[in-house]
């Protein structure tokens, strides 16, 4: 899939693994949810972005055997 072959899952995932640590710190030595918070929000919509990725990619599989289909009626 063309967006798994960019860097930019790489630079995504990168970025959540660096905001979880010091997310998980703040609420430890502080009781502030608050980047706690942020950081579930952006990691359930990359979790949202790459599921819905993935069925565009195997909608967009099943294009040419739809046409075959169509073409052979």
């Amino acid at each position: 899939m063309i967006f798994e072959e960019s860097n930019l899952t790489t630079i995504c995932e990168e970025c959540l693994t660096q905001m979880h640590e010091p997310a998980h710190r703040l609420v430890q030595h502080s009781g502030d949810r608050s980047l706690q918070s942020r950081y579930e929000a952006h990691k359930d919509r990359w979790e949202a972005l790459r599921r819905a990725l993935q069925l565009h990619h195997m909608n967009l599989a099943q294009v040419p055997e739809r046409w075959k289909q169509y073409n052979q009626k």
